[in-house]
């Protein structure tokens, strides 16, 4: 296969024209390293391209470009339509030339209306005109039949299916990108993971609006981690790695197996996978049934004084579990059997769960898990201020001693127990709020991506404190989407796709080629 260019000429949809969309030597840096180096991307008029690349491969950067919020380095160059763009964008621009965004978070307002949803744009800019609700509804109407969707304009988007607000998002992008567009071959549509939420049946119809879309004159920029959707929908494919350009290539002439390839760098071995003795003595907790908004009737075990890793592709579920387990998320059925108990999850809630020696460490560090605008101390010993008690107050005293004791055992630099959460870097917070979970006496300690936004060196504390909590006892399930984070640290990993377990790595299967491999379907199995 060669590493060229791969427009094929019997593509039906695919014309040999000016390109809508080109990026040539598109470069950014942050901090000194490359995020994207000599970055070059054609989108041909009237066909859908994918965007593909595992996690940090650049594709988050170059749209954010694209949209205006990151600027480019010099020299990177980008053309709409044939016509040279200056760089950089300022935020919104992107709009003024025929391109539009439908990202993960689909950006409706539930407590609106559809068709105010759809209009929001002509009412913001448009004042020079009287904009009648009835008028705005015939044309929300109008678009919505247009593209086949059956919709009420009247119902409140918050009132919808989640695939009916994926189909919403993508008519009104359309809509408004029509406004301003110079002539049919110019509308560009960017859709960033759009279906990693969608059930089967949301795809389907999702797809069926693309194509409708395609045929309507408006290119698609589609990114997506799911080979098989890629596979279906696109014409050609451009793949990144570390920032580079490592294939691109027609659709038609390529495999998965070339796909994943390219996305890893090399082929990836394939192993048989065996399922792990569920039938230890040693079993700490044990999930059955459990289901969610993804997630099917979902079983597994994690064993005391295990690291068990889970994890998967966007919209595969697994970053619903420690939320479900814990309380902190509506759940559809499932039990846990901990400590000798059987608890079921719909009546589970974070207080039962901490009761019964549960811990969940959440992925938002600044809203779910700790308190910027607090003390080292407070953020610290809030969850065992009862040992603090003296009469009808807590000893301050016996707080910041034990917290000081607390600083050297996690290396907190500055160890300051009264210095403000917020005031530290991001390592020595992910510290603090490890150490203030694991004072708790946890007999599972959930985290979810427990090094996110956190450097180098406090990477590695991160881990010795989760190691060093292992061989006390603790058993620690750990939800990333970090494959080389998961190999080095987890003694098993179980890989999700569609809601449900598919995969597991253990032994010398545990290695990041071997995981991407399973997250990406080459070899999963279910188990």
């Amino acid at each position: 296969m060669s590493d060229g260019e791969g427009l094929s000429s019997d593509l039906s949809r695919v014309a040999p024209i000016t390109p809508v969309l080109e990026f040539q030597h598109l470069s950014k840096t942050f901090s000194g390293q490359k995020a994207l180096s000599d970055v070059s991307l054609k989108v041909a008029s009237g066909e859908v391209h994918g965007l593909l690349g595992h996690n940090g491969s650049g594709k988050s950067t170059l749209i954010k470009v694209l949209a205006g919020f990151h600027q480019a380095d010099a020299g990177s160059e980008l053309f709409v339509g044939g016509r040279r763009i200056h760089l950089p964008l300022a935020p919104g621009e992107f709009l003024q030339m025929g391109i539009s965004f439908v990202h993960q978070d689909l950006g409706l307002v539930p407590s609106m209306t559809v068709s105010d949803n759809l209009n929001v744009y002509d009412v913001a800019t448009r004042n020079d005109l009287i904009l009648k609700n009835k008028n705005l509804q015939l044309t929300a109407r109008k678009l919505l039949e247009g593209y086949g969707l059956k919709i009420n304009p009247l119902t409140k988007v918050s009132e919808l299916s989640q695939t009916e607000r994926a189909l919403l998002a993508i008519a009104r992008a359309v809509h408004q990108q029509r406004n301003v567009r110079l002539n049919r071959e110019t509308g560009l549509l960017v859709l960033d993971e759009p279906t990693a939420f969608l059930p089967l049946e949301g795809k389907r119809q999702l797809f069926e609006l693309i194509r409708a879309v395609v045929k309507d004159g408006t290119s698609v920029l589609f990114v997506s981690h799911d080979l098989d959707e890629v596979m279906e929908i696109t014409d050609r494919v451009t793949v990144l790695r570390d920032g580079v350009v490592t294939l691109r290539a027609s659709t038609q002439d390529l495999t998965k197996v070339d796909l994943v390839e390219a996305i890893a760098g090399r082929r990836l071995e394939t192993a048989v996978i065996h399922p792990s003795d569920n039938s230890r003595p040693d079993t700490a907790l044990t999930v059955s049934g459990l289901s969610g908004v993804t997630l099917k009737d979902t079983r597994f075990d994690v064993h005391r004084g295990e690291v068990l890793g889970i994890t998967g592709l966007m919209g595969s579920g697994f970053d619903e579990v420690p939320y479900l387990l814990f309380g902190a998320g509506e759940s559809r059925g499932g039990e846990i059997s901990l400590n000798g108990e059987t608890l079921s999850l719909a009546t589970m809630s974070p207080s039962v769960a901490m009761k019964h020696g549960l811990a969940l460490l959440p992925a938002d560090r600044q809203v779910l898990s700790g308190v910027a605008t607090l003390s080292i101390v407070d953020n610290a010993t809030v969850l065992t201020l009862p040992k603090y008690r003296r009469g009808i107050g807590l000893s301050r005293k016996r707080m910041v001693a034990d917290v000081v004791r607390l600083g050297e055992r996690l290396d907190l630099r500055p160890n300051a127990p009264e210095r403000l959460l917020g005031l530290l870097s991001g390592g020595n917070q992910q510290k603090v709020l490890v150490g203030k979970w694991l004072q708790t006496d946890p007999t599972v300690l959930i985290v979810h991506e427990p090094t996110q936004g956190v450097d180098v060196g406090a990477r590695q504390q991160v881990y010795e404190l989760i190691d060093e909590a292992t061989k006390r006892g603790v058993s620690v399930l750990c939800a990333s989407a970090d494959l080389e984070q998961l190999a080095q640290i987890c003694d098993r990993v179980l890989v999700f796709t569609r809601g449900q377990i598919t995969g597991e790595a253990k032994g010398s299967s545990l290695n990041k080629d071997h995981l991407l491999s399973l997250c990406y379907g080459m070899d999963a199995q279910s188990i």
